[in-house]
């Protein structure tokens, strides 16, 4: 029998050896643009039944995700199809803007057209629930102040929250070469697709962990950047296994964006795309990490 002595210490170390002192979770929502239709699809391949596949991934994996619509690409039963397989599996819908207009590249009239033209097809799938979810094409949100300022009071009086970005691995840069190399049958170039998709990933994650921290001090609910594209079919299931991990749990966009982070739009203009580490970056005057080699010039000429 240990001494009266002994006691505390053995107290404290069960304490720290016990499940219940293991790092807490983290949370995480799975945000997919570009609904009904992302990139080219390989042969024999439909979009319905590429999201079928990922909805069944998302289930299998207990998660959830948010869906961003550009109406404009809705041409024929296929794509109505997609849209009636993320409903009927209760995801949600929001607005990407009509045409996946480019803010940058449009007057802010011409966008505000753009957003408002999205409407009526949210409406129509979303009829009792919110769908007032903007995200930015591009993540562009106004090269100069007077744009954005414009974009942010007309989004902010129709009702909308912005949907910001803070994981995110050019997933959008996969779909093409994936087609095309599973068109070949190149089956070396197939398996190092997959295989960089989850490196960059991981490597993704861990980067906006670091970001998170050294902006906020803190550990932060985290939204993650995805597309509607056939290899997430394939990789849905090991990018939420990569994220249980991580000790994320998949949570809905309003869950995450309550986070107090989010709580405060930065007010900056920037040139290009931009996550929120880049506009509170911005924010502060702070300069951008320094980043790992891009695997984008592999990528775009893969299976040419």
């Amino acid at each position: 029998m240990p001494s009266t002595r002994a006691l505390p210490f053995l107290a404290a170390l069960a304490l720290l050896t016990s499940p219940a002192a293991a790092a807490p979770r983290l949370k995480v929502a799975l945000t997919f643009d570009d609904l009904p239709a992302h990139g080219t699809m390989p042969p024999g391949r439909t979009r319905s039944q590429m999201t079928k596949e990922i909805v069944a991934a998302l289930r299998a994996g207990g998660a959830t995700a948010f869906g961003f619509l550009n109406a404009k690409a809705i041409d024929g039963a296929d794509d109505e199809d997609v849209l009636r397989v993320w409903r009927e599996a209760g995801l949600p819908l929001g607005n990407h803007a009509f045409s996946h207009m480019d803010l940058h590249k449009n007057t802010a009239e011409a966008f505000e057209q753009d957003v408002v033209a999205n409407e009526e097809t949210l409406q129509r799938l979303m009829p009792r629930e919110d769908w007032r979810w903007f995200r930015f094409p591009y993540l562009n949100m106004g090269d100069t102040l007077e744009k954005r300022r414009r974009i942010e009071a007309f989004l902010s009086r129709r009702g909308y929250r912005v949907a910001e970005v803070t994981i995110s691995f050019n997933d959008w840069a996969y779909h093409d070469p994936y087609a095309r190399c599973r068109a070949r049958g190149d089956r070396q170039s197939v398996d190092w697709l997959k295989s960089t998709y989850l490196e960059e990933a991981r490597q993704s994650v861990d980067e906006a962990r670091a970001e998170a921290r050294e902006l906020y001090g803190r550990e932060i609910a985290h939204v993650m950047l995805l597309h509607l594209g056939d290899l997430n079919a394939v990789m849905t299931k090991p990018l939420l296994a990569l994220l249980r991990e991580k000790s994320f749990d998949v949570v809905p966009l309003a869950e995450a964006q309550r986070d107090a982070a989010y709580a405060e739009r930065p007010d900056v203009a920037i040139p290009h795309g931009a996550t929120l580490f880049d506009e509170v970056r911005a924010q502060k005057q702070r300069p951008a990490p320094q980043r790992r080699e891009s695997v984008l010039p592999r990528l775009a000429e893969l299976c040419r």
